[in-house]
C-alpha cells in the first residue's frame, strides 16, 4: 500500500521553530491539522536534541489516524568548516526518556541544550553512526548536498555504514546518484519544516508494508539490495 511520509518535521522545541502568528500552545495541533491537509499517514518529530513534543503529537496524531515517530537531529563536528547533521529515527513505541537518558545522555549532550540545533556533538561520526544503529535507530543523513563543503564529507558518511540521504535539493537528486549512486546510497526528500506551513512540503510517497518505522526499514533496505 502507497503511504505518504514526510520524516523531518520540528516543533517550537526547535530554537529555529518559527511559529509565525500560531500561539505556543496551538502550534502542536496546527502540525497535526497540516498533516492531515497534506493527506500524510507518517511523519516524524525531529527538533534538535529533544523529544519534548512527541507524546503530545503522538495523541494528536492517533485522533488523526497518522503514525508519529520520534525522532532527534543531531548536528555533529567535523574537521571542516561545516557540520554533519543527521536524523535518528525511532520506533514508535519508543519511550522520550530512554531517548534522553540512553542516547542523548551517551552522547554527550547537556540538558541545557536540548532544542539548541547550534550544540555540536564531539564524538567522531565515526563512533556515533554505529552507536546509534546498535541501538536499532534508522540513519538519515540531513542535508549534506547543501553546499560544497558538505558535499565532500558524504564519502565518509558512506564509509561509516549511511546509506540515506535527505536531499536538501530534490531537484539536483539526479546529479547527486550520478556521482555517489554506485555507493548504495538511496535519495530521500522531506520538508525539514520550521514552521506549520512547511509540513509536507517535501514528502516521500512509498509502498510500505505497514506505516512503521519496520515497515519504512523493510522498504528502503529492500531497496539496497535491488540496486547490488
Amino acid at each position: 500500500m502507497l503511504y505518504n511520509i514526510d520524516l523531518h518535521i520540528h516543533t517550537s522545541v526547535s530554537n529555529c521553530f518559527k511559529s509565525r502568528g500560531y500561539p505556543e500552545d496551538k502550534i502542536n495541533q496546527a502540525i497535526m491539522e497540516r498533516s492531515g491537509e497534506k493527506k500524510l499517514n507518517m511523519i516524524a518529530i525531529t527538533d534538535h536534541y529533544s523529544v519534548k513534543n512527541f507524546l503530545e503529537i503522538k495523541k494528536l496524531a492517533d485522533k488523526k489516524n497518522i503514525v508519529v515517530l520520534p525522532g532527534i537531529e543531531l548536528s555533529i563536528k567535523t574537521h571542516l568548516p561545516e557540520k554533519v547533521s543527521i536524523l535518528a529515527i525511532f520506533d514508535e513505541n519508543t519511550d522520550p526518556d530512554w531517548i534522553e537518558m540512553e542516547i542523548l545522555s551517551k552522547l554527550n549532550v547537556p540538558f541545557n541544550f536540548f532544542g539548541d540545533g547550534s550544540f555540536l556533538i564531539e564524538k567522531s561520526i565515526t563512533d556515533v553512526i554505529p552507536f546509534l544503529k546498535r541501538n536499532n535507530i534508522l540513519v538519515i543523513s540531513s542535508h549534506q548536498d547543501k553546499n560544497d563543503s558538505r558535499l565532500s564529507y558524504i564519502p565518509t558518511l558512506i564509509d561509516c555504514g549511511v546509506h540515506f540521504f535527505d536531499l536538501r535539493y530534490p531537484d539536483k537528486k539526479e546529479e547527486f546518484m550520478h556521482i555517489y549512486g554506485a555507493k548504495n546510497v538511496f535519495p530521500l526528500t522531506f520538508s525539514d519544516a520550521h514552521n506549520v506551513n512547511d509540513v509536507g512540503k517535501y514528502l516521500m510517497t512509498l509502498p510500505l508494508v505497514s506505516p512503521s518505522l519496520d515497515g519504512l526499514k523493510k522498504y528502503l533496505y529492500s531497496e539496497l539490495d535491488n540496486k547490488q
